[in-house]
């Protein structure tokens, strides 16, 4: 099995002392955003159902949610709105598709596949937890605990439609 190299975000070092390291979280939809957490909702493809210890919000670092804000009105020009559904994600949600919910279900679409072919399609799309909340690395977070990583898609204005999601090279939403 061939990947492509992912950087792992928790090599980069995080400067505690920059003005922003403490930043607030803004829920995206407040600031005028569309989107849902996906991990909240029941129509969620693949995993139709909501899943414990996730949020409603949409929590983003607010430097972020300004620099989309101005590229959602450049793509509003043409009739296309970013659509955004997942950003903060507690420790616990992250726990579960990396340790429960996405083993079984590469299991369920590989059956052939080797623990270590889990092992590396899990780290290919989702970063590994740590184990409890006091092992938590402060210096090196999973990316999306941080409120910084973010997954988003286009969609159109007029009907709300998706254009398209991707994690990698696969389309994960149509």
């Amino acid at each position: 099995m061939q990947r492509t190299k992912i950087v792992d975000l928790r090599t980069v070092p995080i400067n505690f002392y920059h003005k922003l390291s403490n930043e607030d979280y803004v829920d995206v939809r407040a600031m005028g955003l569309s989107g849902n957490n996906h991990y909240f909702i029941t129509n969620n493809p693949p995993y139709y159902t909501s899943i414990k210890g996730s949020t409603e919000k949409l929590l983003l670092r607010k430097i972020v949610v300004l620099k989309l804000i101005k590229i959602n009105k450049k793509l509003n020009k043409n009739g296309i709105e970013l659509y955004l559904f997942d950003f903060y994600r507690p420790i616990k949600v992250q726990q579960f598709l990396y340790n429960v919910w996405l083993p079984a279900y590469l299991k369920k679409i590989h059956p052939h596949y080797t623990q270590g072919d889990i092992t590396m399609e899990l780290n290919f799309y989702s970063a590994k937890p740590p184990i409890s909340e006091d092992e938590f690395d402060r210096n090196a977070p999973p990316p999306h605990t941080t409120g910084a990583a973010m997954d988003v898609t286009l969609r159109f204005k007029d009907t709300k439609g998706l254009f398209a999601a991707f994690n990698g090279n696969r389309v994960i939403m149509a």
